[in-house]
């Protein structure tokens, strides 16, 4: 089986996370980072990357560890390589609760978690390892990884050249009876077991397993499962690497006081530290609430990257198809955006009988034809547009400056006025 990714030499590495966490009490010393586990997956094809090679830098939904993507990796890698598009790398890292991330974190975790920190994270990791991540940069996420990537493109609009979002929840509305019921499962599960033979046997009952691929869930028992310490009555007892309390708080956040309900001036600023991001004009904000979802909705017309959605039309996970069409217009569409659906820079494919699991499972391939066509697309346009934009050395080889713009921008100061009183006219 370790033959799908026979073409990736994998490097490890860990990092710290990024300093200072969105809310109190995200880890329990703020003067002890927590710590990142980075994978960076790279072709061992041994070509001559150049500068026409992308690098592509991934996000997870949540609970899985990153590994269980490396059979989607591989697959995007090789479809791409038949058209030609050299991949620099795949950089993913386990959110700080999660799986080997989760391990390192052990005992300095808080309660308390934005999905927002991930985001922070990525860009962290991006400025440690800048040397090796050469543009452009596509970003590559699957649902709370997705959300994350995008919010991302809004702190650093420049950062990413597109983005490839598979059932990101991002809509106006938290559908809350879903993500109610998921976070009621999620803490109902059993977390232990007497041995990893016995965890996977369980697992593999449910019907939530039954149609992935069989190289990510050898990966998800691989690595979302922890040794315990030995004793003797169970040597060999394992348990989830991945606390499920975590994992529930990565969808809600606790406003069990109603706070905030009667609207912003009626809270003190004592709450508003602990509830920063409540919003009275959401339709439920108690007792429980998720701002992230809403909050990434509204910046979307400011998105600059091009995006790939890929959604499935028998999801219940994510967002209803009339949310994700709602999404998919309101992207890129004003100041600092990209343009939007109708010039062309925001696309959409649904996978016929698809859920929320969809680069996990039986659909694997067909989300990976629809990522990697869009990446060859991406490149294609970046190798355009990089003939508009190089630049060039001056007369004595020391100072770049862009061919033609300097001429243009000092005769346009010295034109000033009578070039703004052209403009003026054509706004009548």
């Amino acid at each position: 089986m370790e033959s799908v990714i026979q073409c990736f030499d994998i490097h490890e590495h860990i990092i710290n996370a990024s300093h200072i966490r969105s809310y109190p009490c995200s880890s329990r010393d703020e003067f002890k980072p927590l710590k990142l586990h980075v994978k960076q997956y790279v072709p061992n094809d041994h070509e001559d990357l150049g500068s026409d090679a992308v690098t592509i830098i991934a996000a997870s939904g949540i609970g899985f560890p990153k590994e269980c993507y490396e059979a989607f990796f591989a697959d995007i890698f090789k479809r791409c390589k038949k058209q030609g598009i050299k991949i620099r790398a795949f950089w993913i890292a386990d959110q700080v609760t999660t799986a080997s991330s989760g391990i390192l974190n052990a005992g300095d975790l808080g309660t308390s978690l934005s999905w927002w920190d991930h985001s922070r994270d990525l860009l962290h990791l991006i400025n440690v390892f800048s040397e090796q991540m050469l543009r452009p940069l596509i970003g590559l996420g699957h649902s709370l990884g997705g959300t994350q990537l995008a919010y991302l493109s809004t702190l650093h609009p420049a950062l990413f050249n597109s983005l490839i979002l598979i059932e990101p929840p991002i809509y106006p509305t938290m559908e809350r009876k879903h993500g109610v019921a998921h976070a009621r499962l999620m803490l109902r599960r059993k977390t232990e077991w007497t041995s990893r033979e016995q965890a996977e046997k369980s697992m593999r009952k449910a019907p939530y397993f039954k149609k992935w691929n069989p190289f990510a869930l050898a990966r998800y028992f691989q690595f979302a499962l922890q040794d315990l310490p030995p004793s003797a009555e169970n040597p060999g007892a394992v348990r989830l690497a991945t606390s499920k309390h975590l994992e529930v708080a990565h969808i809600f956040r606790l406003n069990d006081q109603g706070l905030g309900l009667q609207g912003l001036e009626s809270l003190p600023p004592k709450d508003r530290k602990t509830i920063p991001d409540i919003d009275p004009s959401a339709s439920e904000n108690a007792p429980l609430y998720s701002p992230w979802t809403r909050e990434m909705f509204f910046r979307l017309p400011n998105l600059r990257p091009w995006v790939l959605y890929i959604d499935g039309d028998s999801t219940t996970t994510s967002s209803s198809p009339e949310m994700a069409k709602q999404r998919l217009k309101n992207t890129g569409t004003d100041i600092g955006g990209s343009g939007g659906e109708k010039m062309g820079t925001v696309k959409q494919v649904v996978i016929n009988g698809a859920q929320h699991t969809m680069p996990l499972d039986e659909h694997m391939g067909e989300v990976a034809e629809a990522a990697s066509g869009f990446i060859v697309a991406e490149m294609k346009r970046w190798q355009q547009e990089g003939t508009m934009v190089a630049w060039v050395e001056d007369g004595d080889g020391r100072i770049p400056t862009p061919p033609r713009q300097d001429e243009r921008f000092l005769r346009t100061v010295e034109d000033y006025e009578e070039l703004a009183k052209k403009f003026a006219k054509s706004k009548l």
